[in-house]
């Protein structure tokens, strides 16, 4: 791993091969049966001890390696991630709240067991229960960590392969737990290839998969897999709250920019009954204020690449597919220059805003990982046949009939009511699903995630 700018060594990792993985995964049920015979009031109280060594503490990167601080981690992943390092420093502080918050989390997984049922639950004889869990992480945001962080008040020995450019962040937090007390057996670190992960998420009792739809569509047929693809999160405006929607273009951008427009949970379409064209063109004008930074510049929105033909790729598919009838290119009309731009040797996609005309166009569901945004119209009588899956949902409308079809669609994963983001995060709610329903396998979770 080398610094995309100096070309300086970052990092030597050395990759797990499946068959070692594989054979780590053997007898791992007398492992989660002590780590479960801990009480949750002690678990709970050292993991959020955990978000505190985190954020303030000089952590191995790995097992006897070098020590380092949370803000020689912040330049590590900012670096490696193509991330601006004030981007990094937020999703730590988030890592660090869902570490402090743990204990709702749980709460509202479970239902509301108390610590007590909890324990009573986990510690009795579950043969349905599973005692390992693999997880493939992405390389898109470092909070994304946090969602695995209820397996641990669950006492479930966990996998984890690391997304490629970000080893840092699941070395940081498994120093921080161990160092909290949470036993270092409990966690296993396979820095590997695509055979790897497969190998990871099949000899494991369950797993989650984040990428692609692309990368998870193989483990379709594989119910005990969950599988995080593309969110196409979606702000929704009803007939009447069209009409106001430019009132609405801060809200917008926060929803679209947030963590450089690279989270499933950022949004990739907004939908109107009347005045997406006038919306579309001003959002487009707004966005043109971002423009590619350095990294470490402060208030740096964008995420770059060392390799150019990695946005140029990225640019080239949604040039294709804007040669469909039915969609344009507002951001380019009013830049008048490419999407690619460079700085201090990095390459950065801007913020893109397509009207698309037809709602039907293969760009007005979609997703990007940069800032794209597609404005659309939908009459509302047409929008429940029309919507695609949608991990996150916001609703600007007062009309309690379309509020209530929508929170009963099976195509919405998370529904919001009001202006609020579609990347908040609450604690109470991880948007992956119910972590505690997938270590149950009598449940046959299907673990298909938009």
């Amino acid at each position: 791993m080398t610094n995309p700018v100096s070309n300086q060594i970052l990092a030597e990792i050395s990759l797990a091969n499946p068959g070692l993985i594989r054979i780590d995964a053997k007898d791992k049920a007398r492992l989660s049966s002590s780590f479960r015979a801990q009480p949750s009031s002690a678990i709970f109280n050292r993991i959020k001890e955990a978000g505190e060594i985190f954020l303030n503490a000089d952590l191995e990167i790995g097992p006897g390696g070098p020590k380092a601080s949370f803000q020689t981690y912040l330049d590590q992943v900012s670096t490696s991630t193509g991330l601006p390092r004030e981007i990094c420093s937020g999703h730590g502080q988030r890592l660090r709240g869902a570490l402090a918050h743990i204990r709702e989390t749980v709460h509202a997984l479970t239902n509301g067991l108390s610590d007590e049922a909890l324990d009573k639950y986990l510690q009795s004889p579950q043969p349905e229960l599973a005692d390992n869990l693999g997880i493939v992480l992405p390389s898109n945001a470092p909070g994304v960590n946090g969602l695995w962080f209820p397996l641990i008040a669950f006492r479930t020995p966990i996998a984890i392969k690391p997304g490629h450019a970000d080893p840092w962040t699941p070395l940081r937090l498994i120093a921080a737990f161990i160092e909290a007390g949470i036993p270092a057996e409990v966690f296993s670190f396979y820095p590997s290839d695509h055979a790897g992960g497969r190998a990871l998420l099949l000899s494991r009792d369950t797993g989650i998969i984040f990428g692609s739809d692309q990368t998870t569509a193989p483990y379709k047929n594989h119910p005990n897999i969950q599988r995080n693809g593309a969110g196409y999160s979606k702000v929704l405006f009803d007939s009447i709250s069209s009409l106001e929607a430019h009132e609405y273009l801060p809200f917008l951008e926060e929803c679209v920019v947030y963590n450089g427009g690279r989270s499933c949970t950022n949004t990739s379409t907004i939908v109107l009954s009347s005045g997406a064209e006038k919306l579309a063109r001003s959002l487009a004008e707004k966005l043109l204020e971002i423009e590619a930074q350095p990294l470490e510049s402060e208030g740096a929105i964008l995420g770059g690449y060392s390799d150019a033909t990695i946005p140029n790729a990225i640019s080239e598919a949604l040039d294709r597919a804007l040669e469909i009838p039915g969609a344009t290119d507002i951001s380019l009309q009013e830049r008048g220059s490419s999407r690619v731009q460079e700085a201090q040797g990095l390459h950065f996609l801007l913020p893109t805003v397509i009207h698309c005309s037809d709602r039907r166009h293969p760009l007005a569901q979609s997703e990007y990982p940069f800032p794209m945004v597609t404005i659309v119209e939908c009459p509302e009588d047409e929008l429940e046949p029309w919507l695609g899956n949608t991990l996150a949902l916001t609703l600007i409308s007062e009309q309690e009939e379309l509020l209530r079809e929508l929170q009963k669609s099976p195509k919405v994963s998370t529904l919001r009511h009001g202006p609020v983001p579609t990347t908040t995060n609450r604690w109470e709610s991880p948007h992956i699903g119910n972590l505690f329903k997938l270590l149950r396998l009598d449940t046959k979770n299907s673990g298909d995630m938009p």
